[in-house]
C-alpha cells in the first residue's frame, strides 16, 4: 500500500461524502420568542446545530426551540435525529464518523514522505457504547520504507444500568502490524469491568480493567500471552469548537511484568467549519514495550500527527 493509493483513495470518500450533505432551509421559533431563518446542519439528541446568514452556525439547546416551520409552512416541536447512515443508506445510522488524513514530507539531501489515514466510528446509547476505527502510517525515505504500520480496533461496553448506570462491562479486540517489528502481526482480546468515573457535560473520564490474551505471528516471534488490561480515557470539550482527549492503557503479561507495555495517546481537536464537517487534530502517541533490550531509546515508539478531520 502507497502513500499515493492512500490519499486517493481517501479523497474518493471524502468527496463521496460532501456530495452526500444536505441542509434543509427552515425556520426556527426560540423559547425567548426570537426566530432564526437558515438551514439544519445536525439534530441530535440535546442540541440543534444552525446556519443561518444573520448568525452563522450556531449550537441551540433543545429545550431553547419552541418551533420549527419547514419551507412549506408546516411546524413542529422538537425532534431529536441521531447520526444518519454512511452515505444516505441505514448502514451505521447513530454513529458518529470520522475520516482523517495527513501529509507531511522533507526534500533536501535526504527525501521523505510520510502519510497516515484514520476512520474512526462511535455510538453510544442508554444501553450500550462502542467505538471502533483504524489508522495506517507509512513513511517512504531514500532508503526505501522506514515505517509500515497499522492498527484495526473495538471496544464494546454494555451498561450494568439494574446496578449502576456508571457501570458496564467491556470486550475490547485489537489487530497490530508493523513491518519493522519482530512479532509484526499481533491481535489482542479482553474482557472485564469498567466505570465512568467523571460523566459531566464538558469534561468525561472513564476507567477498565480485565484480562485478556496476546497472539504473535508472522515475523521472528510467535508468543502467546495471558495479559491484563488497565486503561483509563477521557474528553473534555474545551468549548463548543474545541476538545483534547487522552488515553492511557497498561498491558502487563501475567507470566512476567517485564513483558508488559504502555500505550499513551493525546490529541487535540479544533473545528474549522462546523457546517462542513471539517476540522483539525493534532496528536501524539508513544508505545513503550518492556521486552526491548537493546537501549532506553529503543523501548519507545513514536508517532505524531497533524491531520484534516471530516465529520460525515
Amino acid at each position: 500500500m502507497t502513500v499515493r493509493s492512500i490519499i486517493a483513495a481517501a479523497s474518493a470518500v471524502v468527496c463521496g461524502s460532501v456530495a452526500l450533505v444536505s441542509a434543509a432551509p427552515v425556520t426556527v421559533e426560540l423559547s425567548t420568542g426570537e426566530t432564526l431563518k437558515g438551514e439544519f446542519v445536525s439534530r441530535g439528541e440535546n442540541e440543534a446545530v444552525f446556519k443561518s446568514d444573520a448568525a452563522g452556525v450556531v449550537s441551540i439547546p433543545a429545550g431553547n426551540i419552541k418551533n420549527i416551520i419547514a419551507a412549506d409552512g408546516v411546524a413542529s416541536g422538537y425532534v431529536a435525529t441521531g447520526e444518519p447512515g454512511l452515505f444516505g443508506t441505514d448502514f451505521l445510522a447513530g454513529w458518529s464518523k470520522e475520516l482523517e488524513l495527513g501529509l507531511t514530507g522533507t526534500n533536501g539531501n535526504s527525501d521523505s514522505i510520510t502519510g497516515n489515514a484514520a476512520l474512526r466510528f462511535a455510538t453510544d446509547n442508554d444501553e450500550y457504547r462502542a467505538t471502533a476505527g483504524a489508522w495506517y502510517f507509512l513513511t517512504n525515505n531514500n532508503a526505501g520504507r522506514s515505517r509500515n504500520e497499522a492498527r484495526v480496533y473495538a471496544t464494546y461496553d454494555k451498561y450494568l444500568n439494574d446496578i449502576d448506570p456508571k457501570l458496564f462491562i467491556f470486550v475490547r479486540g485489537q489487530y497490530d502490524f508493523d513491518e519493522f517489528q519482530a512479532w509484526e502481526n499481533r491481535a489482542s482480546l479482553y474482557v472485564g469491568p469498567g466505570y465512568d468515573f467523571i460523566e459531566k457535560d464538558n469534561y468525561e473520564m472513564t476507567g477498565r480493567v480485565g484480562l485478556g490474551a496476546t497472539q504473535e505471528f508472522g515475523g521472528a516471534d510467535d508468543d502467546f500471552r495471558i495479559e491484563a488490561f488497565l486503561g483509563v480515557d477521557g474528553k473534555w470539550a474545551i468549548d463548543s469548537n474545541q476538545t483534547f482527549g487522552y488515553s492511557f492503557y497498561y498491558y502487563p503479561s501475567l507470566e512476567n511484568l517485564d513483558d508488559g507495555r504502555v500505550v499513551s495517546h493525546v490529541h487535540y481537536t479544533a473545528d474549522v467549519d462546523k457546517a462542513k464537517g471539517l476540522a483539525v487534530r493534532l496528536g501524539v502517541e508513544n508505545v513503550y514495550d518492556f521486552r526491548t533490550k537493546n537501549s532506553d531509546a529503543d523501548h519507545s515508539n513514536w508517532k505524531y500527527y497533524a491531520n484534516l478531520v471530516l465529520k460525515f
